[in-house]
């Protein structure tokens, strides 16, 4: 029980607390808020016939509380306390209210209080909430569902909808680049802490630089590079971007350029853009995807939903999934227009493209070591996509078949094959046009 209203104030925050922190779903069981309130006097008694005026917040005003939950019957103003300072006292949920306890011989109004508290809010029910993304209510048991890392529940100011799950750099203010660029830096040694701005201060992983970018603003027309220095990385995904940013040369993540493969990045996916706006330019790597092709990843590059990147000095190492995939609009192209890259491992396939995607590899130096095999075809395309390797330069070979082109979709190689397999693309089996695919 309470010494004063005052403690009213703390008892609404453990209701709160009680409510945010709720019990498992399978609890049985829940602990009691005080059924009554309890006054006392200045000397710790309980304050038998004591007054409790209550007020609207910072008035003289009265205003009406409630002997139960119904809310049917009013007490009467002043409240009465009973022999054990006690009294049933419900709130309008959302009101404010000021309370003042009075001696039981003083006057109405009040000329020798005990004490006033103002500003007192009657806390909704759980059963008043409104569940929404993020709550789940059961009984008076409230969950909130798993939430993205990186993201917290937030609502709009002013707003009484459920909150829903939204990212933490959407509630940052972004940072202008002043229209000048912006260096990060990225090492093996490095730490999750700092700006990432010089060597000295290099962070460790891609994805905590990523939220490093995501927070800026480009619209002053800044540029980024990321440095990694050599050594393995955690791959990443992009899936917020910064305003400003028009297009794939604006942030470039840099590796090593003259031995791309001392820079190592391997994930479920080696790199991910899933977002339309999301665009950048990645140079001097090497991709590997270990995640399993059953589970949606393995890909060492993954393109979609109108992202864009672009490459160049990259090595694609095994990976279980498409070495290359662009999907549902994405688009991967060239860094430049003699751009040059290398294969040496396996994959299902090097180059894949779905649903109105294109893989633009014209021009392209690819060197195959190792003679990687490909399980279901260097290069398909299908669901009217489209991959472009017309003047590229292979050395090396590879196993498999060759190309695989179906649903309307295109392969032009440029050498105008008509639809016959003219062993232009590596490989060692002959491919395959079915649906209206076209491979030319």
């Amino acid at each position: 029980m309470i010494k004063k209203l005052a403690r009213s104030v703390s008892l609404a925050a453990a209701v709160l607390a009680a409510v945010l922190l709720s019990p498992p779903s399978d609890a049985t069981t829940v602990i009691s808020p005080d059924p009554k309130l309890r006054f006392e006097d200045n000397n710790g008694n309980p304050c038998t016939g004591c007054k409790v005026f209550t007020y609207a917040a910072g008035s003289t005003t009265k205003v009406v509380t409630y002997t139960d939950s119904t809310g049917g019957t009013a007490n009467a103003d002043p409240i009465i306390l009973d022999t054990r300072g006690e009294a049933d006292v419900w709130l309008t949920p959302g009101t404010a209210y000021k309370f003042t306890l009075a001696p039981a011989n003083d006057t109405d109004p009040p000329t020798n209080p005990i004490w006033t508290v103002d500003q007192v809010v009657g806390l909704a029910g759980i059963g008043s909430l409104v569940a929404g993304s993020g709550i789940s209510i059961n009984g008076n048991v409230i969950s909130l569902a798993t939430i993205p890392t990186g993201s917290v529940l937030c609502n709009t100011s002013g707003s009484t909808a459920a909150p829903s799950a939204c990212s933490i750099s959407s509630l940052v203010p972004r940072s202008g680049t002043g229209g000048g660029p912006v260096t990060y830096y990225l090492s093996p040694t490095g730490t999750d802490t700092g700006n990432c701005l010089t060597v000295p201060t290099a962070c460790r992983t891609p994805n905590y630089v990523q939220s490093l970018i995501s927070a800026l603003d480009l619209s002053g027309g800044g540029s980024v590079t990321v440095n990694l220095a050599d050594g393995n990385y955690d791959g990443w995904t992009a899936e917020v971007w910064p305003p400003g940013c028009g297009g794939p040369s604006c942030i470039t993540w840099i590796g090593n350029t003259t031995t791309p493969a001392n820079v190592t990045v391997t994930g479920l996916s080696a790199i991910v853009a899933d977002k339309s706006g999301v665009a950048f330019t990645i140079k001097g790597m090497t991709l590997a995807g270990n995640g399993l092709a059953a589970n949606g990843s393995g890909y060492g590059l993954y393109v979609a939903n109108g992202a864009s990147v672009q490459f160049d000095k990259i090595v694609f190492a095994a990976c279980n999934n498409a070495q290359i995939f662009a999907g549902l609009t994405g688009q991967v192209s060239l860094a430049a227009a003699s751009a040059t890259y290398s294969i040496t491992g396996g994959a299902p396939s090097h180059l894949v493209a779905q649903n109105t995607s294109n893989i633009n590899i014209g021009g392209a130096t690819v060197t195959l070591s190792g003679t990687p095999a490909f399980s279901t075809a260097f290069a398909v395309a299908t669901q009217a996509a489209n991959i472009l390797t017309s003047s590229v330069s292979f050395s090396g070979s590879a196993t498999g078949k060759r190309y695989d082109v179906s649903l309307n979709a295109v392969i032009n190689t440029g050498t105008n094959a008509g639809n016959v397999d003219n062993s232009f693309l590596p490989g060692n089996a002959s491919g395959t046009s079915a649906s209206g695919g076209y491979y030319n």
